[in-house]
């Protein structure tokens, strides 16, 4: 009964992160410019099809359309990793661009805070080849 209860523990804890993870996925996946980097990444995917089927239309090469066709039928497959694939790309480099970016901003920023203190500290120095008048007593 004791270990019962701990595996439905497991089973629930489990069962919550995975659904977590998939609202995670789902809500990077809802921004378009996401969806056209994975239309973009799918499209890269299925280039090996695509080519070969163009392929065989130019050049009516039967071995094109069945090599390309079996390449289609295995990622299209229900138990591909296609779409897990397409997604973790996608991911990695939506990452990878938001990183490339924010260095930029920041280094950005730190140049031009940099540059306001030079100019600030340019302004604070006494001028040191101005005379100050000496009164004659």
């Amino acid at each position: 009964m004791i270990a019962l209860n701990k595996r439905e523990k497991l089973v629930r804890k489990y069962k919550k992160k995975g659904k977590d993870f998939v609202d995670w996925i789902w809500a990077q996946c809802k921004d378009i410019k996401t969806l056209f980097l994975l239309g973009i990444v799918s499209l890269v995917l299925y280039s090996p099809a695509l080519v070969g089927w163009v392929v065989g239309i130019i050049f009516d090469l039967d071995w094109a359309w069945i090599s390309a066709t079996a390449y289609a039928a295995f990622w299209i497959g229900p138990f591909s990793p296609f779409f897990a694939i397409a997604v973790t790309v996608t991911l990695a480099i939506k990452r990878w661009i938001e990183v490339i970016f924010r260095r930029k901003k920041q280094k950005a920023e730190s140049e031009a805070i940099a540059e306001a203190e030079e100019q600030t500290s340019v302004n604070d120095e006494p001028a040191s080849d101005v005379q100050t008048p000496v009164d004659p007593e």
